[in-house]
């Protein structure tokens, strides 16, 4: 595993880069501590008979990809994405975490921090954004996801992008099988 690698029990997170064209850093914190600035973060797990492979990548752009051991890939999601304006926000960015483990579950990784629809000039956020990741097993992965969102005004989303019902996504999902 090239990258800045950290250990949280039986999970191991890698720092790296996403090699994509909308890369954005991630400012990442373990147990407390700022470790750097990294644009994808990758979580790695042992599972009986495969060592650690690789479960989840999280991209700063908004994009997690979880990959169960057993396949060659998985589900991809995004989060929240809306129109306003003309413009369509995809889904949130991801700009800082803090992971460890749950107090309540060491089994299980936290991930806490923040989120916005634009770095450059952000108008939803998400000041809880949360994610756990769940102890995988040989065929499946999983991962909840918590956070609310904050408008720094009133808006309203594209009323033609709303009769079509893609005015406000909640979640976006896409599976590679």
């Amino acid at each position: 595993m090239a990258g800045k690698v950290w250990r949280l029990g039986d999970w191991v997170v890698r720092g790296s880069r996403d090699p994509g064209p909308a890369a954005l850093p991630i400012r990442l914190k373990v147990e407390g501590r700022p470790v750097g600035a990294f644009s994808r973060l990758e979580f790695h797990h042992p599972v009986e008979g495969l060592h650690w492979p690789q479960v989840v990548a999280l991209d700063g752009a908004g994009y997690v990809r979880l990959c169960p051991p057993v396949a060659e890939w998985g589900t991809s999601f995004c989060f929240t994405g809306y129109w306003r304006d003309g413009k369509y926000l995809h889904t949130l960015k991801i700009l800082r975490l803090e992971a460890r483990l749950d107090p309540r579950d060491k089994a299980v990784l936290l991930l806490e921090g923040e989120a916005v629809d634009d770095p450059k000039k952000p108008f939803l956020k998400s000041p809880n954004f949360t994610l756990r990741l769940y102890k995988p097993g040989r065929s499946h992965i999983g991962v909840g996801v918590w956070y609310s969102l904050v408008a720094r005004e009133d808006f309203s989303l594209d009323r033609s992008r709303q009769l079509k019902g893609e005015g406000f996504k909640v979640a976006q999902f896409s599976s590679m099988f």
